[in-house]
């Protein structure tokens, strides 16, 4: 391999005339395919550059999303630890209430009484009457 040439295909004329273009051509030392194939490659980064800029935002706005989610996502707990306290304080209350059975017997304990009381009261009034007659 001589003149950093890797392939040894190109024949010393081949060789000359890439000297001559490069030395002689408009292009700076370069061959024209070669600019052309630069200028592609540079409209390809560009319109990378333009993707991965949207790639950021649209990146930047799940990660505001995500955290807004987050946000929620704790007020939501806050607002189930309040339900199953408020639960829980209404459950012991119907835990307190009288049974329907007890609701029952106090309501025949008390007619009992009154029917006590009633008896009594008309005991006594048979005994005034009687004792007044």
């Amino acid at each position: 391999m001589t003149d950093g040439y890797p392939h040894p295909k190109f024949t010393e004329r081949r060789r000359q005339l890439g000297r001559d273009a490069l030395k002689n051509g408009d292009g700076d030392g370069t061959l024209p395919p070669m600019e052309q194939r630069l200028s592609r490659l540079e409209e390809a980064f560009a319109r990378v550059d333009i993707s991965l800029d949207r790639l950021s935002s649209d990146i930047a706005d799940v990660k505001a999303s995500q955290t807004r989610l987050e946000d929620r996502t704790s007020l939501i707990g806050a607002s189930q630890a309040r339900i199953e306290e408020r639960m829980e304080r209404v459950m012991d209350r119907a835990r307190d209430m009288p049974t329907p059975d007890k609701v029952d017997s106090m309501i025949n304990s008390k007619m009992g009484i009154a029917a006590l009381l009633f008896a009594g009261l008309g005991a006594l009034i048979a005994a005034i009457t009687y004792a007044a007659g």
